[in-house]
């Protein structure tokens, strides 16, 4: 009997045992990846695409089929793609376990599509100075409504998917937020002074400009009544509100991270910016309105420094005492590529530009008694006194950033989330190329 009893524990135990180690083998998805990155159908024709859930023995690998323009092209729970009519769209495939993605961009046309390997941006080398902004104000009035949105500026078809910037205002109650009310006459001066960026309008076609509408209780910042975000002349804003909110009231846009937003404040805040993480991701500055608005004022210098140095492509300080904003660790993420932590010229990040014919003043310039080194002695991103000036370092930042946001696709753009951005064999050394032969137009000296 005692024998038996413990044959029957030693088979207990064993049971519990093989018990156990099933379930530590049960693993949580940690990806997913389409088999087609792309696909060109014609009008009603069909095509297989196929996910692959990782790990394979993921315990969980069920998925959600969408597609996020159903008159271009829908898809099944199978990912069977049919498509409608011309257009473009993109098939998302989503894990249940994890939230993971991965996109197949889909063209749909009657007439033959080549694609190309073209690494380069369009450039438009003469902007109109009359830049007409979309209509924001229909009769309806369903434009100023908490959590609606509306567009001053879009990009144009054949210019990728459009680099997305997005408005959001804090501290305008319903009287600002109606028919040309104050938050749509700030946002149309955001808008154009983004637009006359010196290096941003020659891109203009690459934009979407959306405004998103955020009724406040209180007008105006003040000390008693918090935003929407929290902000009073004491509290700051919480930014992780601010674009939780964007996301909610834009749908087309929630589940985009490459893109950037300004905080546009009624009243005196100041202007200050957060970078996005990797380069650009959800990176945001905000404005004051009550700060200077002349077009060679602070605003200016503002929208370059702030917005799009810090906030669209993520650039660090150059002046001094401003090491302590960032770390090195984050240039691994595409961030504070201006500056470098070695003199070496082998080895800092704008190694490109050392000993090319018109970049002679290009090379490392330490900051006081840091060790810290900026590409030039002047830009913007340390401070005017030469001018609304971006270094060669910068302009190529810019110049990369939108062409990564209009080449890549969510999922695709280099997110804490998902994949990272993989460029393909040759396409940095094109895409620099081509810069080169853009910046002739600034490099001057």
């Amino acid at each position: 009997m005692k024998n038996i009893i413990n044959l029957l524990l030693s088979t207990l135990i064993l049971t519990a045992i093989f018990t156990s180690c099933v379930e530590d083998d049960k693993k949580r998805v940690t990806g997913v990846t389409i088999d087609k990155s792309t696909l060109v159908l014609a009008p009603d024709s069909t095509a297989q695409l196929t996910a692959t859930v990782t790990p394979e023995n993921a315990e969980l690998k069920d998925v959600v089929w969408t597609s996020t323009s159903l008159t271009a092209a829908t898809v099944s729970q199978t990912g069977l793609v049919t498509a409608v009519a011309d257009g473009k769209t993109y098939i998302i495939v989503t894990t249940n376990d994890g939230g993971f993605t991965d996109s197949c961009a889909v063209t749909v046309s009657t007439e033959p599509v080549i694609v190309e390997n073209d690494y380069k941006l369009i450039v438009d080398l003469n902007p109109s100075s009359d830049i007409q902004l979309l209509d924001p104000s229909p009769e309806s009035g369903e434009y100023w409504k908490h959590r609606s949105f509306f567009k001053l500026w879009e990009h144009k078809e054949g210019y990728g998917h459009g680099v997305k910037i997005i408005i959001v205002g804090e501290c305008f109650d319903k009287e600002d937020n109606k028919d040309n009310g104050a938050y749509e006459t700030w946002c149309k001066k955001m808008t154009l002074r983004f637009l006359e960026n010196p290096i941003i309008r020659n891109f203009r076609n690459y934009f979407d400009v959306y405004c998103a509408v955020a009724v406040s209780r209180v007008s105006g910042i003040n000390a008693a009544t918090a935003g929407n975000f929290g902000t009073t002349t004491t509290v700051g804003t919480d930014f992780g509100a601010a674009n939780k909110f964007t996301a909610q009231a834009i749908p087309e846009l929630s589940s985009i991270l490459n893109r950037s937003f300004i905080l546009l404040a009624n009243g005196m805040m100041g202007g200050w910016a957060n970078f996005g993480v990797p380069a650009g991701n959800c990176g945001s500055a905000w404005w004051s309105t009550a700060m200077n608005e002349e077009p060679e004022g602070v605003g200016t210098y503002w929208m370059m420094h702030e917005f799009i140095g810090h906030g669209f492509t993520s650039l660090a300080d150059e002046y001094p005492d401003a090491g302590d904003t960032y770390t090195w660790g984050w240039q691994q993420q595409g961030m504070a590529l201006n500056v470098s932590n070695t003199s070496d010229l082998k080895k800092v990040p704008w190694s490109r530009f050392i000993g090319l014919e018109g970049y002679e003043e290009v090379g490392a310039y330490k900051i006081r008694n840091e060790n810290r080194w900026i590409p030039e002695e002047h830009s913007i991103m340390v401070d005017n006194s030469r001018g609304f000036y971006y270094n060669a370092q910068s302009r190529w930042l810019i110049y990369k950033h939108i062409y990564n946001c209009s080449k890549f696709f969510d999922n695709e753009s280099g997110n804490n989330t998902s994949k990272p951005l993989i460029y393909q064999e040759g396409e940095e050394d094109a895409l620099f190329n081509a810069f080169l032969e853009f910046d002739k137009i600034y490099n001057y000296r």
